[in-house]
């Protein structure tokens, strides 16, 4: 009786073993390096990382008349009042997010103007971090920025360079809060 059990034990492997290397002999693999990747429409695909949560927030400031010359506080954030140098808006971020300067957009109402204007942090011009720049046109967006903001950070602006400039002119920081738990 051992040796008809054993015989068909034999038997199911030698069946299992053929089962399977005709099956992987018709299956193509996914490639071998350090992506993840799932089956799909018969083949393989890169598995796409869910993205993190994120919002975005423009925060935006004008100055209602020509842009004055290099290093100048001259934005307003609500009636008209110039923001001086050590003063901004004081960034909230909440617990469980970073947040980042990903982007400042700039419009400038004159034919031909030349401007560049700058992100302030807690007192200290990001410059290339977080500018933006119009060179004969009046409209400018500067992406991939990457200035760091923290929780009680304050934020201003401040006119790097100008000329042929009119008012109203118009700069924004764009935002991102990114969940980081």
């Amino acid at each position: 009786m051992n040796r008809d059990l054993r015989a068909l034990k034999n038997e199911l492997v030698r069946m299992i073993q053929d089962a399977v290397s005709s099956v992987s002999a018709s299956i193509e693999w996914p490639p071998v390096d350090n992506q993840e990747y799932v089956a799909k429409n018969g083949g393989w695909q890169v598995k796409t990382p869910i993205p993190q949560n994120y919002y975005m927030v423009p925060i935006w400031a004008e100055e209602n008349a020509t842009l004055g010359a290099s290093g100048v506080y001259e934005w307003a954030f609500g009636n008209g009042a110039n923001t001086p140098a050590a003063s901004g808006v004081p960034i909230y971020v909440p617990s469980g997010y970073s947040c980042r300067i990903v982007a400042m957009s700039l419009c400038i109402n004159a034919a031909s103007p030349t401007a560049t204007v700058e992100a302030v942090i807690n007192g200290t011009p990001q410059d290339a971090a977080a500018s933006v720049s119009v060179l004969g046109t009046s409209n400018a967006v500067n992406s991939g920025l990457s200035a760091t903001i923290n929780d009680g950070d304050v934020l201003n602006f401040r006119t790097k360079s100008s000329s042929s400039t009119a008012g109203p002119c118009v700069v924004c920081a764009w935002l991102k809060f990114t969940e980081t738990t």
